[in-house]
C-alpha cells in the first residue's frame, strides 16, 4: 500500500512540473511575438489584420440587440387644404408637440390653386400618431404611403467592427509604448491614425443610423383645394395716372439719352469724320465744276 502511494506521489509531482513547463513556454512565446510586433514596427498589414481577425466576434449583448430590429420608418402624404397657410401652421405646431421638427418647407404661390411642401422629423414612437394627426385635419387625403427600411444587420456589422477597430487600436497603443526607435514609433503612429479614423467614420455611420432609426421622416405635399377667382380691377390696382407719368418720363430719358449718344458719337469720331467731310466736298465740287465745263462747251 505504501509503495502504490510513493508511485501516486511521484506522478502528481512530475505532472504538476509538466504543467508548469508548458505554460512557461507559452509566455515566453507570447513575450517573443510582442516584442517581434514591436521591433517590426507593425506597419505590415497581415499583422494589423491578424490583430483585427483575433477581435472580430459578435458579442452576446451585439446579438441580443439584434433580436430588438432597427426600423427607419419614412412616410410621404399627399393631402387637400382648405387654408394652405393655416393649415401648414397647424402641422408645424402638431409636430412640435411631438418634439418633431421642420426639416424642409416651402410655399408656391398660384392665381388658382396654392401649393406647399413639408418634411419633418419626428420620433419613432410618435409616426403613427402625428400622420393620424394630419390626416384628421386635412380635407381630403389624395395619396399616402409608407417606407420602412430594415437597417439592424448592418448596425450589428458596424458594431462588430468597431470591437475589432479598438482592440486594434488598444494593442498598438501598447506597441506605441514599447517601441524604442524612431523608425518603429513613426510606423506604429501610421498605423495607429489609419485605425483611429477607421473608427470615426465607424462611429458616425452608426450615429446616422441611429438617428435614421429614433426620428421618422414624413413629407408632407399641401394643396389648397378652393379655387381662387379673380376680382375686378379698380383704379387703385391699374394706377392709370401713375403708368402714364413713368411711361412720358422714361420716353423724354430715352430721347435724352439718344441725342446724349449722338454727341458723343459725333465729338468722338470727329478726327475721322472732319477729313472724310472735306475729302466729300472737294469731290462733289470737282465733279459739279466738270459739269459746268462741259455744258459751257456744248
Amino acid at each position: 500500500m505504501k509503495k502504490v502511494f510513493l508511485i501516486f506521489i511521484v506522478s502528481l509531482l512530475l505532472t504538476t512540473i509538466g504543467c508548469q513547463s508548458y505554460e512557461k513556454e507559452l509566455i515566453a512565446e507570447d513575450t517573443a511575438s510582442v516584442e517581434y510586433a514591436v521591433e517590426s514596427g507593425s506597419s505590415s498589414p497581415a499583422v494589423v489584420d491578424s490583430m483585427e481577425s483575433s477581435g472580430d466576434v459578435v458579442s452576446g449583448e451585439e446579438a441580443a440587440f439584434a433580436e430588438e430590429r432597427m426600423i427607419s420608418y419614412q412616410s410621404h402624404m399627399s393631402v387637400e387644404v382648405d387654408s394652405l397657410m393655416e393649415s401648414m401652421g397647424h402641422i408645424q405646431e402638431r409636430a412640435s408637440d411631438y418634439n418633431g421638427y421642420v426639416v424642409e418647407s416651402s410655399f408656391f404661390e398660384s392665381e388658382t390653386n396654392p401649393y406647399g411642401t413639408m418634411v419633418f422629423r419626428v420620433p419613432e414612437q410618435s409616426f403613427v400618431l402625428f400622420m393620424e394627426d394630419v390626416s384628421d385635419h386635412v380635407r381630403k387625403v389624395n395619396h399616402q404611403e409608407i417606407f420602412a427600411q430594415d437597417v439592424t444587420e448592418e448596425y450589428v456589422d458596424l458594431q462588430s467592427r468597431l470591437s475589432s477597430k479598438e482592440a486594434v487600436e488598444a494593442r498598438l497603443l501598447q506597441f506605441l509604448d514599447e517601441a524604442e526607435d524612431t523608425e518603429n514609433l513613426l510606423a506604429i503612429s501610421k498605423d495607429l491614425a489609419n485605425i483611429q479614423e477607421e473608427i470615426e467614420r465607424i462611429i458616425g455611420r452608426m450615429q446616422y443610423l441611429e438617428n435614421q432609426v429614433s426620428f421618422s421622416s414624413v413629407s408632407i405635399d399641401l394643396k389648397e383645394s378652393a379655387v381662387r377667382v379673380g376680382t375686378i380691377q379698380g383704379e387703385e390696382d391699374l394706377n392709370t395716372w401713375e403708368e402714364a407719368k413713368k411711361l412720358f418720363i422714361d420716353t423724354v430719358n430715352f430721347l435724352i439719352t439718344s441725342v446724349s449718344a449722338i454727341i458723343v458719337w459725333l465729338i468722338g469720331l470727329s478726327p475721322l469724320l472732319i477729313p472724310l467731310f472735306v475729302l466729300a466736298f472737294v469731290i462733289l465740287f470737282r465733279l459739279r465744276r466738270n459739269k459746268e465745263k462741259k455744258e459751257t462747251i456744248d
